[in-house]
């Protein structure tokens, strides 16, 4: 899953326990991303990134409610550990934040 449109980069999907939200993941990891899982049912996060690892992609399962802004700091400080090795979100090359919560429209922040 490492070749693609978006290999190299880092997708922080949010609401990516189902639906919209898992498709997501699953499309950004299967286009080369290193994906950040989040949701707040932890078993359903944990089967999507089971998904996503499964076909050889990179994929960190975060539980956070993204309404509580602890929860943010907490995925935000995960994702720069653990999928980037940072102390932070990353501030160097593409990274792509998605926010998903079950409406239109879905929110999408590009930074590079």
């Amino acid at each position: 899953m490492s070749a693609g449109r978006l290999a190299g980069s880092v997708a922080i999907v949010t609401g990516a326990s189902a639906g919209i939200g898992e498709t997501t993941a699953v499309t950004f990891a299967r286009e080369g991303a290193k994906v950040a899982v989040v949701a707040r049912n932890v078993a359903e996060i944990e089967r999507v990134t089971a998904i996503i690892t499964a076909a050889g992609g990179s994929a960190l399962a975060l539980k956070a409610d993204v309404t509580r802004a602890a929860d943010v700091e907490a995925m935000t400080a995960a994702v720069g550990y653990e999928v980037e090795g940072l102390e932070h979100i990353p501030t160097e090359g593409p990274m792509l934040i998605v926010f998903y919560h079950g409406a239109l429209p879905i929110d999408f922040y590009y930074l590079f």
